[in-house]
């Protein structure tokens, strides 16, 4: 019976911790961290993209902000932030938000990752072009005056990429210069600004993400009242 007992407890407890062990093996493969630990925060998972990325200095820093906010703004779920913080490289990062078969997506929407961020870089640069124009408020009073057509003037989807080129010669209408506000990276989407006389403005991101014609336009309007800036956003009824 001494000799029994001990093989019993051997097959007891040896065959259980295979299918374990390959659980742990796969989850580490995948998402490069263990079930059990604390999933990760949309600041640690952004930081992480930003350097798969392989960006520095002050452009790390801008991308960790727009990832941060395209996770905090998309919702994306613990298991979807901790696999992006551990992703190995980029190419994994990316699968991390890709629609799993039969249902839904790591991110908990339909659409992946690519998809969010594209359309997040309306509103992150919209929402630069709000800052600049307070700034011009608060030196002068008012906003500046004019319009800035639409640019770049070529649209988007005839650039590599369906993306407009960052071109610094784009930028150099007098409104965009008052207002100091340029796009420095290839982007989705062509901007327009005007104001009549500095008291309101109207800022627009305008973009055809599959290039099929059909655009998406992204509107920030401010206005001065009591003497104090106030701005509304408005987002298409559907991405694109």
């Amino acid at each position: 019976m001494n000799g029994a007992r001990p093989r019993a407890a051997r097959r007891a407890t040896a065959h259980p911790l295979v299918p374990a062990g390959l659980a742990a093996l796969a989850l580490t493969l995948g998402c490069g961290g263990g079930a059990s630990e604390k999933p990760a925060t949309c600041e640690e998972a952004a930081q992480h993209l930003a350097q798969l990325e392989g960006h520095g200095g002050e452009r790390f820093a801008s991308r960790r902000v727009d990832h941060a906010h395209t996770c905090q703004e998309a919702r994306w779920s613990d298991a979807t932030r901790t696999c992006v913080a551990r992703a190995a490289d980029l190419e994994a990062a990316t699968a991390c938000h890709r629609p799993r078969p039969g249902g839904g997506g790591g991110g908990g929407g339909a659409r992946d990752y690519a998809d969010r961020s594209k359309e997040s870089q309306a509103t992150l640069q919209l929402r630069r072009l709000e800052k600049t124009a307070h700034t011009a408020f608060l030196i002068d009073g008012k906003y500046p005056a004019g319009t800035a057509p639409l640019t770049p003037t070529t649209p988007c989807c005839e650039g590599p990429g369906g993306k407009c080129p960052a071109t610094a010669t784009d930028w150099e209408h007098p409104v965009w210069r008052a207002l100091e506000f340029s796009v420095d990276e290839p982007s989705y989407y062509r901007f327009t600004y005007a104001s009549e006389d500095g008291r309101e403005a109207m800022m627009t991101a305008v973009g055809d993400l599959d290039c099929d014609g059909e655009v998406a336009t992204y509107k920030i309007v401010c206005a001065i009242i009591d003497a104090q800036p106030s701005c509304l956003t408005e987002s298409p009824p559907r991405p694109d």
